[in-house]
């Protein structure tokens, strides 16, 4: 329903061979990037909000219940810019990774960058206008001053996500 959507839990599910029990799950898709070459996924860090207010975003949002991401990655035969003409039927695949929200944010700070170190970049983003390099191979800050909210993200290379994931691999359309 709306409200455990909001709180970023999309589905609640186990896996027990995995040893994973009523987990609280974020579906992230990358349904506007459906031509299978997207090989990346970015993580919201902060937008400003309807109230012109600077947010945390939904990646370091702490009153989200998110456990996992369940990350998606569509293969059709959709250019960018058709993304809107993806239905069920024209996924031809599907690549997944099941990533622990808590295993990305060691990752990060594996590399340097803790949720304070991102919340700091972000402020500079905002200051100077502009994204900013991260030096991390496979991360960096994305800026979209197009929307209205403004989002920055952190984007990491999709092999990343796979490395950390708990469970990784993709879901083939079988032909009838």
């Amino acid at each position: 329903d709306k409200s455990h959507q909001v709180s970023g839990c999309d589905i609640i599910f186990s896996i027990p061979s995995l040893n994973l029990n009523n987990i609280v799950v974020d579906e992230k898709c990358s349904s506007h990037y459906c031509d299978g070459k997207l090989k990346t996924f970015t993580l919201e860090l902060s937008l400003i909000d309807k109230t012109n207010n600077i947010i945390d975003g939904w990646f370091l949002n702490e009153k989200n219940k998110t456990e996992y991401y369940m990350l998606m990655w569509l293969t059709t035969p959709y250019s960018k810019k058709e993304w809107y003409k993806v239905d069920y039927d024209s996924i031809q695949k599907i690549d997944f990774a099941l990533v622990s929200k808590n295993r990305i944010f060691e990752y990060l700070k594996e590399n340097g960058l803790t949720k304070d170190e991102l919340r700091k970049g972000c402020e500079k983003i905002r200051s100077i206008d502009d994204k900013i390099a991260t030096d991390i191979k496979g991360i960096d800050y994305t800026y979209s001053k197009q929307f209205a909210e403004k989002p920055i993200n952190i984007k990491m290379c999709k092999d990343i996500y796979k490395k950390i994931a708990i469970l990784e691999g993709n879901v083939v359309k079988q032909e009838k």
